[in-house]
């Protein structure tokens, strides 16, 4: 049970690492330079903090690494399978949209679901996510994002007695306020 519990951990980490390689946009780029990048950040701040609701119910916090990469995890108690849930994902924006004076970001990234239920039918899932998300911010007066996230992939539930493999999804609409 340890055994792949662990394994299922380091498939998860292999999946979800080269994501956040997108920090540094050359790999020539020295780290002196990669921290000024992250730091210019002035049209968005480093983090922000709000509540998720879908799949899995819970607080969401999200770190702006770059102007174009934003990690973001949520923590939570799924209603649907009774399972203490951890989200996390890396996100890149892909692209920018319009809609009356309205402007939307458009993202995409790799994440990881895990979830565990406690008791007589005790069970670890684990789900690496490709996922894809629209996000609006209002302005600086009133610093809130508001967001739409969808994810899917595989799934691998762990039992004391076997592994099953299976569809994962997962989805979310979020709300955050952005600390200046």
């Amino acid at each position: 049970m340890k055994k792949r519990f662990l394994a299922l951990v380091a498939i998860a980490a292999l999946v979800v690492a080269p994501t956040f390689a997108n920090v540094l946009d050359d790999a020539k780029m020295s780290l002196d330079n990669a921290t000024s990048k992250m730091m210019s950040n002035t049209t968005h701040p480093m983090w922000s903090a709000g509540l998720n609701i879908g799949t899995t119910p819970g607080v969401q916090v999200n770190y702006k690494a770059s102007t174009d990469l934003t990690m973001e995890t949520v923590v939570g108690f799924g209603l649907l399978n009774q399972e203490l849930s951890v989200e996390y994902y890396g996100m890149y924006n892909v692209t920018d949209f319009e809609v009356n004076d309205a402007m939307f970001n458009v993202n995409a990234g790799l994440g990881v679901s895990l979830g565990a239920t406690f008791g007589d039918n005790s069970e670890f899932n684990v789900a690496p996510l490709a996922a894809g998300e629209i996000v609006y911010s209002f302005d600086d007066d009133f610093p809130i994002d508001l967001g739409l996230r969808i994810g899917a992939g595989p799934s691998f539930k762990i039992t004391d007695n076997d592994v099953e493999y299976n569809f994962g999804f997962s989805a979310g609409l979020f709300g955050l306020w952005r600390f200046i």
